[in-house]
């Protein structure tokens, strides 16, 4: 795991600085690669390279420079099937001469070029300088584990990992894009290709680009195919299916020359990741649960330490719980500079700290991150909105309005009735606009959102509606499944992954967005997904095979803490400070007035819009950093 920075112009020479400001870059990226550093110069062209040592220890330094001399390359992730692409080029007459991934990078794009992007199984984000023909070709992995940032300014291209990096180079990236910023306090993140500066971009997931005396370009190579569903497959075969790519995906991800483990907890997602674990692995797997304080619920946080430990019984690991305490431990504003752009996820606070606890032990972790957007493990998003498809196939359309519009009318009157608002809200309008309303966190507070982000407030709701029309033709629940995994799984949970565990020097791992795995996924039918009101099914059903007696049928949790107590108290004053101040950024582009009202509300005891909360302190936070006006 590491960092890669680079400037290249292909059609002439760089300016005399161009190598320190890579270097400016390499230094922003320290907290990525810890272990070594390294550049490479030709002409209009400079690499740089932080380096995490996971694979090849001794002789996989980057850049690295193909033995014919023409090829450069940089590379930030792992390539899990490299064993087997260098069994295949050795036998097209390639002499290899390490033994890392990266070097299956050099030797198979000279053998494939852009092809190669279609073999490569792993996470990563690399950039390949073909010397001769002065071109500079790069990507990102499918699902989009591994970031780069890019600046195109003029003929010259500015590449970095970090957006921070990207900024220390020196070029101009640009103010606050309000277009970017409206998608913040819609989403809570900020999605590729956007990036929160106007003059910056975000390659997304599964995109490759390439710049060259012809221009810069960019083009989708990989995405989730939705004309491929398999009407034959039921749940046996499925589940037979199922069991072989976890095999796969898990072992893969085993490769490491340094100390490796797992984060274990209730779930039935990191328990099938240990359990596979388990029985591939000679030695006992070293596992680890994180929880705050006692063993005990905090502030309606559940703990799951006491079924990870007994998980960790039945798998005989070597387990370890890992105590976390964020207030006085760390504070929000501490996390900004590793993020490079705001995140609103308030799991950014324990994944940050049980990756921090974990890097005394480990350095590559593997995780259960995935299996609930490809399979449906989200019930309370889910299971609302197939019963409101029900009732839209039970119901005359031309009755539908109507009939949704009184029953929302007089939920509001009376009090007992008040569980109907959502689902008649939803029925009143189609079913892409309807899951839209709740895949938007904060789509509620728009009376909030003013100046420059006013012509922008529909930026979201194009965004999520453009991605479930692309799924026409699927189930209901497939293209809501396909949005999830596109913005919430990609732009949410692994930036949230990347970062926090790159701030602290440690590789995640996540077998359950295997590329084939995730593939597979969507090949089912949304009805072997959900079935009888149980989600994720296949994956249940796999787990009960596996995993430790009683824990498949556990409910589902997520990483969370109790953010509800800390702005209520150790962070009450800096929130006050960072959102409220005089010359806040947040002053010209939200209702201060009505979001005053909001946080007064919710310090008498109202959680509903803590979300909208959390998002505005992060912002205000993050643009506490030097920052230019936000252009509209």
């Amino acid at each position: 795991m590491c960092g890669i920075s680079g400037i290249f112009n292909p059609r002439g020479p760089l300016g005399p600085d161009a190598k320190s400001a890579c270097e400016r870059m390499n230094g922003a990226m320290l907290h990525r690669g810890p272990d070594q550093g390294g550049f490479h110069e030709d002409d209009g062209l400079v690499l740089g390279h932080r380096r995490l040592s996971i694979i090849d220890l001794s002789s996989g330094q980057q850049p690295m420079i193909s033995g014919c001399g023409n090829y450069a390359v940089v590379f930030n992730g792992e390539i899990y099937n490299f064993a087997e692409l260098r069994r295949e080029l050795e036998g097209l007459g390639h002499v290899f001469r390490t033994r890392s991934d990266t070097e299956i990078l050099l030797e198979g794009y000279k053998a494939w070029g852009r092809e190669l992007l279609g073999r490569l199984r792993g996470m990563f984000a690399f950039a390949v300088h073909d010397r001769r023909a002065k071109v500079l070709f790069g990507a990102r992995d499918p699902i989009g584990k591994k970031p780069l940032y890019y600046r195109l300014a003029g003929d010259t291209l500015y590449f970095a990992s970090d957006l921070n990096a990207l900024r220390a180079s020196g070029v101009d990236c640009g103010p606050i894009s309000a277009e970017a910023m409206s998608l913040y306090f819609s989403l809570g993140y900020v999605p590729a290709p956007y990036c929160i500066l106007s003059g910056a971009r975000k390659l997304a997931s599964g995109e490759a680009f390439s710049h060259s005396p012809k221009g810069f370009e960019t083009w989708t190579y990989w995405d989730i195919a939705l004309g491929n569903e398999d009407a034959s497959m039921d749940e046996a075969a499925a589940v037979e299916r199922l069991e072989g790519l976890l095999d796969m995906a898990v072992s893969r991800r085993l490769v490491s020359e340094v100390p490796l483990g797992a984060f274990l907890s209730g779930g039935i997602d990191s328990n099938l990741v240990v359990s596979t674990m388990a029985r591939a692995s000679k030695e006992p797997v070293k596992t680890y649960c994180a929880g705050f304080g006692e063993r005990t619920a905090l502030h309606g946080v559940r703990d799951e330490r006491e079924l990870a430990a007994a998980a960790a019984a039945h798998y005989h690991s070597v387990h370890e719980e890992i105590r976390i305490a964020p207030d006085g431990d760390v504070q929000p504003a501490s996390l900004m500079p590793y993020l490079g752009e705001p995140l609103a996820d308030p799991s950014i606070i324990p994944t940050y700290l049980v990756c921090r606890e974990a890097r005394k032990r480990v350095t590559v972790v593997l995780t259960g991150d995935g299996g609930d957007e490809p399979f449906g493990g989200y019930s309370f998003r889910y299971l609302p909105h197939l019963r409101e498809q029900k009732i839209r196939s039970m119901v005359p359309g031309p009755l539908l309005g109507p009939l949704a519009a009184s029953m929302g009318g007089l939920a509001g009157m009376l009090p007992g009735l008040g569980r109907l608002r959502v689902p008649m809200r939803n029925l009143a309008v189609g079913p892409g606009e309807a899951f839209y309303l709740d895949q938007c966190l904060w789509a509620g507070e728009a009376g909030l959102l003013g100046g420059s982000l006013a012509k922008h407030r529909d930026a979201a709701r194009d965004l999520v509606l453009s991605l479930y029309a692309r799924a026409a033709g699927r189930d209901d629940l497939t293209r809501m499944l396909y949005v999830d995994t596109r913005l919430y799984m990609c732009e949410d949970v692994l930036v949230k992954a990347d970062r926090m565990s790159m701030a602290n020097s440690i590789e995640l791992r996540s077998p359950l967005l295997d590329q084939d795995l995730v593939s597979f996924a969507f090949t089912l039918p949304g009805s072997l997904k959900i079935k009888g009101g149980e989600c994720k099914r296949p994956l249940r059903e796999v787990a009960r095979r596996r995993i430790a007696p009683g824990l498949a049928d556990q409910p589902k949790t997520g990483f969370s803490f109790p953010l509800e107590s800390y702005l209520r108290a150790g962070w009450k004053a800096e929130f006050e400070s960072a959102v409220f101040a005089p010359d806040s950024v947040l002053r010209e582009h939200l209702d201060l007035g009505k979001l005053r009202d909001v946080w007064r509300r919710f310090q008498a005891g109202e959680n509903g819009k803590v979300g909208f909360l959390w998002a505005a302190f992060v912002f205000a936070l993050w643009a506490e950093n030097p920052a230019a006006p936000v252009r509209s």
